[in-house]
């Protein structure tokens, strides 16, 4: 049986104790050897990084030849009562799609296509709560209302869409790591991992790029915690 150390009162104990049985310190010979911590590191920030670099991109096409376009009858411009439907429906499907992967997120991790679909959600109803934002008509304010009500729901399913798609991608590669987007409005990443360390922490950051995508979603604070007795926390500003 290999013995090493306790990091805290200096005995010998063996390296498979999760705990000092002489001063009670957990994680006592430091689990894994520093070659190994960065190892594990390295692989850990690959997967972050193509997790990250995923947000937000849509399909590319390839160039194709201009073809001739055929001439399409004019049709009259719509009337705003007829716009005005149009917004309310748009405004009704968005509100089921919130729903559906609410409850979908109960059972099951997010789907590929669901971050893109929020984000053209979100410029949707942008645009509805702009444009009907100084309106005198009862009808116009109400859907504008509406529309600014679910700017704030699709922003907080995002991120927690986002913290679920994380740890299931880290799942896939082999690495226990709870992921949560955390709080009321859910501004507040966390990153539970039990080997996480300072070393790992300053990785996520400077090559995971964590803290720009996370700022850009809405996050407020990332804590990054081994789920004892280590925890950092990131004030994104």
């Amino acid at each position: 049986m290999a013995m090493k150390k306790c990091k805290e009162c200096g005995k010998e104990v063996s390296t498979k104790a999760k705990v000092c049985p002489n001063c009670g310190k957990k994680h006592p010979t430091g689990g894994l050897t520093g070659p190994a911590k960065l190892f594990l590191a390295l692989i850990i920030i690959v997967v972050i990084g193509k997790i990250f670099s995923s947000i937000g991109e849509t399909p590319s096409s390839s160039p194709s030849k201009p073809q001739p376009v055929a001439q399409k009858p004019v049709t009259p411009p719509k009337s705003p009562k007829e716009i005005l439907s149009e917004n309310q429906a748009t405004i009704n499907t968005t509100e089921a799609r919130l729903k559906e992967y609410r409850k979908k997120m109960q059972t099951h991790y997010p789907g590929e296509d669901w971050i893109q679909n929020l984000s053209s959600d979100l410029v949707k109803m942008v645009f509805i709560e702009t444009n009907y934002k100084d309106s005198k008509d009862k009808s116009e304010i109400a859907t504008s209302k509406k529309a600014s009500s679910l700017i704030k729901q699709i922003a907080q399913l995002q991120r927690s869409v986002f913290a679920s798609t994380m740890e299931q991608k880290m799942m896939e590669k082999g690495f226990n790591m709870d992921v949560k987007a955390l709080g009321r409005t859910k501004t507040s990443l966390q990153l539970k991992f039990a080997l996480m360390s300072k070393a790992l922490v300053y990785n996520f950051r400077n090559e995971g790029n964590i803290d720009q995508t996370a700022k850009r979603l809405g996050f407020k604070k990332i804590i990054f915690t081994d789920g004892f007795d280590s925890t950092w926390t990131v004030d994104l500003k």
